[in-house]
């Protein structure tokens, strides 16, 4: 299916279910900025401390600071999490419920595993990824008396490692919502088995087919973000869904078709086509029994009229 196709039908699903997603976002953002409003004041507080002299609040203010950093980053993936589970209940099922918001406060949400898995893509993605641009700009240096094509290459092999282990792990996290039972490297693993040969794809509707929309989101000063990320977050998860059908049709959920991506339509079709079966079954016995009664009224009349023989 091409990336338009997904376009489209997340058109389509997202009919009707803008509200409760907007609301979702914002309540996202929010939280985002007053988690960064609480780390910059007790920041400034023990920065402030320090400068005075005294060393023991200034101490205490950074011990503070970690503290809440470790909360707002905590509170932030967990709403995230809400948000996805969101997104892939509304793609896989057809309805969008605002209380899937806090999905990480449910039982079976397995929350930390979502921060695990999180946590464990940074490193795999940078640490490597840092460590091989270090020793070949090392190499530049010591062998090749900074050479502007050795520091290109160290460059350009950075990004292309951590753009390739991106989208190789892309939806890794999206596993684990979806699948509870599954550890951590047990979606990783299946992420990776998921995105082959795929990962063209995944560039092209990461990172150009939703180009165009920046030019709304710079006329309104990103106002119109709250439209277009819905729109963006449905097209994702409709790709990992129909990508996941392909590369695991032993183990599908039973997901929406393309066909049926209005909710209750599959239902409504199906409730149709058995009623056209029962019709068309209880039509014939309704005519044999009217022409078996037929025929008994015509033999009472030739009766009636039947002339006595003398």
């Amino acid at each position: 299916m091409k990336i338009k196709d997904y376009k489209t039908k997340a058109r389509l699903l997202l009919r009707g279910k803008y509200g409760i997603l907007i609301a979702a976002r914002f309540i996202e953002e929010m939280i985002s900025y007053a988690a960064i409003i609480a780390m910059i004041m007790v920041l400034g507080a023990a920065a402030a401390f320090i400068l005075e002299g005294n060393a023991a609040l200034g101490a205490g203010g950074a011990i503070l600071f970690a503290v809440v950093l470790i909360a707002a980053v905590l509170i932030c993936l967990f709403i995230s999490l809400g948000i996805s589970k969101q997104y892939l209940n509304m793609c896989r099922r057809g309805y969008v419920s605002f209380s899937d918001l806090f999905y990480a406060f449910s039982r079976g949400a397995h929350p930390l595993r979502y921060v695990w898995v999180s946590l464990w893509l940074f490193f795999i993605l940078f640490v490597p990824g840092v460590i091989i641009l270090l020793a070949l700009l090392t190499l530049s240096i010591l062998a090749f008396d900074n050479s502007p094509v050795v520091l290109v290459i160290s460059y350009a092999a950075f990004y292309i490692y951590v753009i390739y282990m991106s989208l190789r792990y892309a939806f890794a996290p999206v596993i684990v919502i979806d699948r509870p039972s599954l550890g951590v490297f047990a979606a990783m693993k299946r992420s990776a088995r998921l995105t082959k040969g795929r990962k063209l794809k995944l560039i092209w509707l990461f990172c150009f087919s939703f180009l165009p929309w920046g030019i709304p989101l710079l006329l309104t000063l990103g106002i119109a973000a709250l439209w277009i990320t819905p729109y963006i977050y449905t097209t994702v998860f409709l790709f990992y869904l129909d990508a996941e059908r392909e590369a695991f049709p032993e183990d599908s959920y039973g997901d929406i078709s393309t066909e049926d991506i209005e909710p209750g339509m599959a239902a409504d079709a199906e409730e149709t086509e058995t009623r056209e079966v029962e019709t068309r079954e209880v039509e014939p016995k309704e005519v044999e029994t009217r022409e078996v009664e037929t025929d008994k009224e015509e033999d009472k009349e030739e009766e009636q009229h039947e002339v006595p023989l003398l």
